[in-house]
């Protein structure tokens, strides 16, 4: 498979076993199609002692695909690596897969031939051609919104040394049909978010990309170390303090809600 090595001014990139295939067509006016491209590793460090500065991943693995089933239009994108390494430290398996629901085809299709109109319009003033485009959105986000679509987190998850990570969310939209004034239509809106992780974990994350920009900035020195542990501390500090994560144990989790343009973080209403 194809390979590429880059070295320079003391930094190593190299990238290997890259293969990429994808397929398209259109149905009922869309375009449909899938898509996958693996990398069998990729590697990026600066050359020189201590190797604070790394970066590398194996077996990445990234899929998407969309489609038309019984009148509506969706898709899924999904990312897998079965190793990423940062420093000297190693994670993995990861996963990220996220899927776009029940989004409904025959507004979809007015939308594309109204696009495909403006562009066809060469002679049409700028401002002339925004306002048809907003008058487009204005007609079909309602009958969309209608129908309940939904963007899915379906699962993120990595693995490490120091405990795991793991995820899942939702928007969607409140049942009821979808009123045509914009703030009310925001305001439909309803959505989940929910991620834990191993205290230990984020604080090695934190410190792997505090020596990516240490040695990008001013080097390596004696007392690094110290500096970056402290950093770390503090960032996971400041994040608790401002209720951004919650401390469950060893375990920090975050909880998002909105509904009726209300944002509840961690139990905490957040003012939009």
């Amino acid at each position: 498979m194809p390979s590429l090595r880059f070295s320079g001014d003391g930094t190593v990139l190299e990238v290997a076993g890259v293969s990429s295939r994808f397929s398209s067509n259109e149905e009922q006016g869309l375009t449909v199609g899938q898509s996958r491209t693996t990398l069998e590793s990729f590697r990026f460090e600066l050359d020189r002692e201590p190797k604070y500065a790394s970066v590398a991943l194996k077996g990445l693995d990234m899929a998407s695909h969309n489609g038309i089933t019984d009148g509506f239009y969706g898709g899924m994108m999904q990312l897998q690596a079965d190793r990423m390494r940062l420093g000297d430290a190693d994670y993995g398996p990861l996963e990220m897969r996220m899927e776009m629901e029940h989004l409904p085809v025959e507004p979809l299709q007015r939308f594309q031939q109204e696009i495909e109109k403006l562009n066809r319009a060469d002679a049409l003033e700028p401002q002339e051609a925004q306002m048809r485009f907003l008058m487009a959105m204005g007609e079909i986000v309602p009958q969309i919104l209608g129908d309940q679509p939904r963007l899915v987190l379906k699962k993120l998850s990595m693995n490490g040394p120091q405990g795991d990570l793991s995820g899942t969310g939702i928007v969607t939209v409140a049942q009821g049909g979808a009123p045509a004034d914009l703030q009310q239509q925001l305001a439909s809106l309803v959505g989940n978010l929910d991620i834990s992780l191993q205290r230990d974990l984020l604080h090695s994350l934190i410190m792997a990309v505090q020596y990516l920009k240490a040695e990008r900035c001013a080097g390596v020195d004696e007392q690094l170390d110290g500096r970056i542990i402290q950093t770390a501390s503090a960032m996971i500090e400041q994040l608790k303090a401002q209720n951004i994560l919650k401390e469950d144990g060893d375990v920090l989790r975050l909880s998002l809600h909105l509904e009726k343009l209300q944002l509840t973080l961690n139990g905490k209403t957040v003012p939009l």
